[in-house]
């Protein structure tokens, strides 16, 4: 996959891969060895929202709830 790419171009890619159950890592950093040293892990805002959610119930003792 080409690195440049058009923001609807990047956004669409990511929508596909997301939908596939892929993660997208933006710059990521790579070791000798293959293994991921660094990188940005793209996420979705309404996964962030759940998380935030499940973390603040977890927080206040609540069960946490299924996705």
């Amino acid at each position: 996959m080409s690195a440049l790419l058009t923001d609807s171009q990047f956004d669409r890619f990511v929508r596909l891969a997301m939908t596939r159950g892929q993660g997208v890592v933006v710059d990521p950093k790579w070791a000798l060895n293959g293994s991921l040293v660094s990188g940005f892990q793209v996420t979705s805002f309404e996964q962030m929202v759940y998380a935030a959610e499940q973390e603040r119930a977890a927080a206040e003792g609540a069960p946490p709830q299924e996705a």
